[in-house]
């Protein structure tokens, strides 16, 4: 109970199809990266931002470059990578970083997706702990960029 009134104090929701309002109102077209091809959650957000016209999907990104492949492929995706740092080495107009990966993982993600100055939407939850999660936010404040956890059944 601590840990959801924690995420509801830290998390901006919003839905695929309204976010390029709240990464930036002067931007034309998000240029996004998937991070995790493996289960359920990669596809409904491949899926997703595949219907969204303001949204390009640059690249898919998985520690098991044969599964970022098959995502890829499935999905139109041209570039696969396996991992983040390279995304963004090599694909310097990501703008947006969506990470559908499993929790324990998504500090370590935040932080390289920061520091190259992408928006960030993270799966729920955002961090195994209060005290990760809240380092989470920081990385986030400290780079100036925006953080949004993705709570896409919370209101229905």
């Amino acid at each position: 109970w601590k840990l959801q009134a924690f995420f509801s104090k830290i998390s901006k929701l919003a839905s695929f199809q309204n976010l390029t309002t709240i990464v930036s109102n002067t931007m034309s077209r998000l240029q996004c990266v998937v991070v995790g091809a493996g289960g359920y959650f990669s596809q409904f957000h491949l899926d997703s931002w595949s219907r969204c016209e303001d949204v390009s999907l640059v690249a898919v990104c998985d520690t098991d470059l044969d599964k970022a492949k098959a995502r890829a492929t499935q999905y139109g995706v041209a570039k696969v990578f396996s991992t983040l740092e390279q995304v963004l080495v090599d694909c310097p107009t990501i703008n947006l970083v969506d990470i559908a990966t499993p929790p324990s993982t998504h500090l370590q993600l935040v932080a390289i997706a920061a520091q190259h100055g992408c928006s960030i939407i993270c799966q729920k939850p955002l961090a195994p702990t209060v005290e990760e999660a809240a380092r989470i936010v920081t990385v986030a404040k400290e780079h100036n960029v925006r953080l949004i956890v993705h709570e896409n059944f919370r209101w229905q």
